[in-house]
């Protein structure tokens, strides 16, 4: 689930709170991962600890040229295995490789017929385990951006490098993200610290600052790129 979904099962399952004597947590295999899977357990085994019943499993695999490929490499070569995004967690870089969480029913299927991410040679590392105390941080790249105004497709337009019609366009196609909810006005505004998940362009994240003015008039906004 992303944080959009998660938000979502929240509000539903806060709303069944009377009627069902459940508790749940949200598990992604790593602390400090944004998607997640919901895990309920009775309140007659508070005493067990939610990560026992995780269904995630993390593979990690290194490429044999010594590279590390783009999160949009590895997704897209997971995907063409044909799994749903549903089924796929979080991608980060560690010490010299990849880390994947996946759903566990198609761990073993991903390690056996994953074979390249980009044009690189995987080879996956047997009974992979994180440290106790292992933090997720995600990389960012700092960019700096001129615009007229915070409207999406302003912001689209300047990351993208599209004309200002075309962001738009890019827009109400459904291929842009605010706080991982599908946005479709060209003209909604963002707000600091909004995430934003532009399709074939990665995900960005605006500085949690005030933008600044520029001599021109214009706004200028720093906004962070995941790697």
């Amino acid at each position: 689930m992303t944080p959009a979904e998660q938000k979502q099962f929240k509000n539903a399952f806060n709303a069944l709170k009377k009627e069902y004597s459940f508790s749940f947590s949200f598990e992604g295999g790593v602390r400090g991962c944004q998607r997640s899977l919901p895990v309920l357990l009775s309140k007659d085994y508070a005493d067990l600890a939610f990560e026992d019943f995780s269904e995630i499993t993390l593979l990690f695999f290194t490429c044999t040229d010594g590279s590390l490929p783009e999160h949009r490499q590895v997704l897209g070569a997971l995907l063409s295995l044909g799994l749903k995004r549903s089924a796929i967690g979080e991608i980060f870089h560690y010490q010299n490789g990849t880390v994947v969480a996946v759903k566990e029913r198609v761990a073993s299927y991903i390690e056996s017929d994953l074979k390249r991410a980009g044009r690189s040679t995987l080879s996956f590392k047997k009974d992979f385990v994180l440290p106790e105390d292992f933090v997720l941080h995600y990389e960012k790249e700092e960019l700096k951006i001129s615009v007229a105004s915070l409207r999406l497709d302003c912001v689209v337009s300047a990351l993208c490098r599209l004309s200002r019609e075309e962001g738009g366009g890019y827009v109400k196609k459904g291929l842009a993200s605010v706080n991982f909810e599908e946005a479709l006005r060209p003209d909604k505004k963002l707000f600091p610290g909004d995430t934003l998940s532009l399709r074939g362009y990665g995900r960005y994240e605006l500085s949690e600052d005030e933008p600044g003015e520029t001599r021109s008039g214009r706004l200028s906004v720093t906004v962070y790129k995941y790697k």
